[in-house]
């Protein structure tokens, strides 16, 4: 047949059904490995970055520094999303490599806080969009019925490498230090470089004119980035009623009206506020929104269980042990979804593990809690990402057109940093509201984080539909 001579230059995407079985394991194979090249420093720095902290004298610093790394990518990640429907997923994955591994090795080099959060904004920067691109690639290449379950596997794919990965540099981590092993990680990324370069096909699927939104570039940092920040530092570093902290609000508030009204009179937007007028896709946004609420939890878990329960870097590491649990119930849950098409019962059982996660840790965590019961008390929450990120993304599928889907995931990432931006935030808040710090903050923390997932199971209820339609 005429297929077998198919190759990744020549071939139309996307793929059709009869396409060469070589020719799709092959395209399969390289947004995998390029997942996973991106996802293992993602995990390094959700696990090990109190320990990052300790060696670069910075521990007193560590809300502030998630705060700038999160915040960087839920600034970014819809211009980065932009620029991949612009010039295709292989160029932007090209060109956002080579730097995510420099911010890799310069958190590696880093002996303060202001070079460790340069570093750690660089990685939230270039991670966000990077992440968006993965997604992006299987929905450019395959139909929708082979991305559906291509997508379904991926994520069983990074699950793997959230279990390994992990205690591999953090067994390392014991032995030359956490940030070294970031290094290490640098040549790994470089090596998807590579892969993406002679493995992936260059798919355009915008034919116009490519036209940048500078004035959204400009205006959306400085609309986020101040309200963050006063919310991280008021009460600790600077007062509540300090000039400074309410000119963050009054800036950020202004920003934001001007940014809403320039995106809608560009042609080309980095945000496309039109997507936002499709009904099914803002209860979506606020689903995911306020998942990151359990997500910006674990950041202070892992510094609870580092300066409180004492644990190694090693331990850290196998927090996320079963993890495995995760690889079942993504493919389980995409093949079901492939099939039926509920994505309300998927996103409610989303949102009750995420209620119960948070109320585990409230009702179990203290101090001399032995390691085997800290990693079982993950178990709900690990589970809880197995309703919810990827199929959401097969959500946003369904329900957008192929010229939206990129802008649409990218929006999609855009509130789920976001959402860790303002959660991370609200924590460092209620930390700075006990003098004890971390062992007596995480209750509440915790009680915070139910009060979220019982909205976002409202969420769920009255803005999800039950089944829908695919939508051509």
């Amino acid at each position: 047949m005429e297929t077998k001579k198919l190759s990744i230059k020549t071939a139309s995407y996307p793929l059709p059904e009869d396409a060469p079985k070589r020719l799709k394991l092959f395209v399969i194979l390289t947004p995998m490995f390029f997942m996973l090249a991106i996802s293992l420093p993602s995990f390094i720095r959700q696990q090990l970055t109190p320990v990052i902290c300790e060696e670069a004298n910075s521990t007193a610093y560590y809300s502030l520094i998630m705060l700038i790394s999160t915040m960087s990518g839920s600034i970014f990640s819809p211009i980065v999303g932009k620029l991949g429907d612009l010039y295709g997923r292989k160029r932007l994955s090209l060109f956002c490599l080579v730097p995510f591994a420099g911010s890799l090795i310069l958190c590696g080099l880093a002996r303060g806080p202001v070079l460790l959060a340069i570093s750690y904004a660089l990685i939230g920067i270039f991670y966000s969009g990077l992440d968006s691109a993965t997604n992006g690639m299987v929905m450019d290449a395959f139909n929708r019925k082979d991305s559906t379950q291509i997508l379904g596997v991926l994520n069983a794919a990074n699950t793997i490498a959230g279990i390994l990965g992990p205690i591999l540099i953090g067994y390392l981590a014991d032995l030359i230090g956490a940030q070294k092993s970031m290094i290490i990680l640098a040549a790994v990324v470089m090596a998807a470089w590579v892969l993406i370069l002679v493995g992936y096909p260059d798919i355009r699927n915008i034919k116009r004119d490519v036209v940048i939104d500078y004035k959204g570039v400009i205006l959306l940092p400085v609309a986020i980035g101040p309200i963050c920040v006063a919310i991280a530092v008021g009460g600790n570093q600077l007062p509540w009623n300090s000039p400074w902290i309410i000119a963050m609000f009054v800036v950020s508030v202004i920003c934001c009206v001007l940014f809403v009204r320039t995106e809608k009179k560009q042609k080309q937007p980095i945000v496309n506020i039109g997507l936002l007028k499709n009904k099914m896709i803002i209860p979506a946004l606020l689903f995911m929104f306020a998942w990151r609420a359990m997500q910006s939890l674990l950041t202070y878990f892992n510094l609870y269980c580092r300066e409180v329960l004492e644990f190694s870097s090693t331990q850290l590491g196998s927090l996320q042990f079963f993890l495995w649990v995760n690889v079942i119930v993504a493919v389980l849950v995409g093949r079901y979804l492939s099939r039926k098409k509920n994505y309300r019962l998927i996103f409610s059982i989303s949102a009750i593990l995420s209620v119960l996660a948070p109320l585990l840790f409230f009702l179990f965590m203290r101090p001399g809690l032995p390691f085997f019961w800290a990693v079982v008390l993950r178990i709900p929450q690990i589970i809880m990402v197995g309703f919810c990120m990827a199929p959401m993304n097969m959500y946003l599928g369904e329900i957008l057109k192929a010229e939206e889907r990129g802008m649409g995931l990218a929006i999609n990432m855009f509130f789920i940093n976001l959402g860790t931006s303002v959660f991370n935030a609200i924590f460092s808040a209620v930390m700075n509201l006990f003098p004890g710090g971390i062992a007596d903050a995480f209750g509440p923390m915790c009680l915070v984080a139910v009060g979220i997932g019982v909205i976002r199971l409202l969420v769920v209820l009255v803005g999800i539909k039950n089944r829908i339609q695919a939508n051509s």
